[in-house]
């Protein structure tokens, strides 16, 4: 199994990459995959997860999160 380099991707990216995903609340999927390009020249495949906020929150309760990141040729 490739390892994980989700720590190791500055948030600048990451961030990026989260406003390219279609809106959470009205996703059919789960998880989406984006290939981001590294500072290095490398690409990692990030893999985001679709996760509901508490009841008790005042923001939209759908929200993606970076879940894991593994380089790719």
């Amino acid at each position: 199994m490739d390892r994980d380099v989700l720590s190791t991707i500055p948030g600048a990216l990451l961030s990026a990459a989260l406003h390219s995903l279609p809106d959470a609340g009205s996703s059919d999927e789960d998880t989406l995959r984006l290939v981001v390009e590294l500072p290095d020249g490398r690409r990692a495949q990030v893999t985001f997860a679709r996760l509901r906020r508490s009841q008790n929150r005042s923001r939209a309760p759908w929200y993606w999160t970076p879940a894991s990141a593994v380089i790719v040729e």
